[in-house]
């Protein structure tokens, strides 16, 4: 028999035998995904948010490893959203992708707003152009560095009014905290909370995890008293203007009320 007449050689195996058994799961309709995960193209974090998504997402460990390409990625490579749609992250952004404020000395002062330590509401529109407006941030109530801050302040507080200055001190304690602060050292200025640390990044103050104190109040009774940030030492002075006139990091607690005040005369004499 020649080559042109040899019958091909049939294999025995059935292709129809490779192929899976479960015709009707594998015919079914693919499900979709779980959920999608809107964020704009060019975001900062995208590595980052898709990592933990696809860790999500990614089958069991004791499957066998196939590539995996999400819905994430696919958005992601799609066209940008309109800057008018909303999204959302799955899971929060690291400090160093917020962004971080650096007021300089000539700038517009952030306005902002708290409860006082009565609780009651404390704006600083109400004194920005009619005074200048001091502004210290410090870490904590009743610790050796605040009170001698405060206390100078307080000391001090008949000159600084005289030259036509306002002080308020901002940490993170609370409103109660600040009352029990207030009557045990004497003070005569506001001390004003912020649980959130909101306005201190207003500032650009840097913030620390909160903490406990333990101090006695002004009857000498044990307090315990939490909070849930603590912010940096830092005093800034707001001019007529209501732009910064003055910005000190690196305050001296107990120098830091002679300084500003100072300052502000010189200011009154150009």
């Amino acid at each position: 028999m020649n080559a042109a007449t040899q019958t091909p050689v049939r294999s025995n195996v059935s292709f129809k035998s490779m192929r899976p058994t479960n015709t009707a799961a594998t015919a079914a309709k693919k499900p979709g995904p779980l959920f999608h995960l809107h964020a704009p193209q060019s975001s900062v974090g995208h590595s980052r948010v898709r990592n933990h998504v696809l860790a999500e997402l990614a089958p069991p460990s004791n499957q066998p490893s196939q590539p995996f390409r999400s819905d994430f990625d696919a958005h992601m490579n799609a066209a940008p959203i309109p800057a008018q749609r909303s999204w959302f992250w799955a899971g929060s952004l690291s400090a160093q992708d917020e962004k971080k404020v650096d007021l300089q000395v000539g700038d517009v002062a952030p306005v902002f707003s708290a409860a006082d330590d009565q609780g009651k509401p404390w704006k600083s529109a109400s004194f920005v152009g009619k005074k200048y407006l001091v502004v210290y941030f410090f870490p904590a109530d009743f610790t050796s560095g605040c009170r001698a801050q405060a206390q100078k302040f307080r000391d001090n507080m008949n000159a600084l009014n005289d030259k036509g200055i306002e002080v308020v001190g901002i940490s993170g304690d609370a409103v109660l905290t600040h009352a029990h602060f207030k009557k045990a050292e004497k003070l005569t200025s506001p001390c004003s909370p912020m649980k959130d640390g909101s306005i201190a990044k207003k500032f650009g103050v840097p913030l620390g995890k909160g903490g406990e104190v333990r101090a006695k109040d002004a009857d000498g009774m044990p307090l315990v008293l939490k909070r849930q940030v603590t912010a940096a030492r830092w005093t800034f002075i707001i001019g007529l203007d209501g732009k910064i006139a003055y910005k000190n990091t690196k305050v001296d607690p107990a120098a830091d009320s002679k300084q500003v005040g100072d300052y502000i005369e010189k200011l009154q004499k150009k």
